[in-house]
């Protein structure tokens, strides 16, 4: 809603005469001057807004890669457990081959 009557503004500034004595003959120009002000703070305010959720996301990012990476050390460490079980039964296995 902010950034359209920002829009709105900047159009209408941009249609109607720019002399300052058009503006001040009307008694505008202050009221002009004061809306582009706000205008430009509601910018602002979006635009950090956004920053700040980008930041956000990335925090969430980072957050998701790092479980991922956690879980993938923790299926390392569980294929290397069953591994050594593997290997420990063949060792076994060999050995009873063995005595038979």
């Amino acid at each position: 809603m902010r950034l359209k009557q920002a829009a709105s503004w900047c159009f209408i500034a941009r249609i109607l005469p720019k002399s300052p004595l058009f503006w001040n003959s009307w008694g505008w120009n202050s009221i002009i001057q004061s809306s582009a002000a706000k205008i430009d703070k509601m910018i602002a305010g979006d635009i950090s807004i956004i920053q700040s959720s980008a930041a956000k996301i990335d925090k969430m990012i980072a957050g998701d890669i790092s479980i991922i990476q956690s879980s993938v050390a923790k299926i390392d460490k569980m294929i290397a457990g069953d591994i050594s079980i593997i290997q420990s039964s063949a060792a076994k296995i060999d050995k009873m081959i063995a005595l038979n």
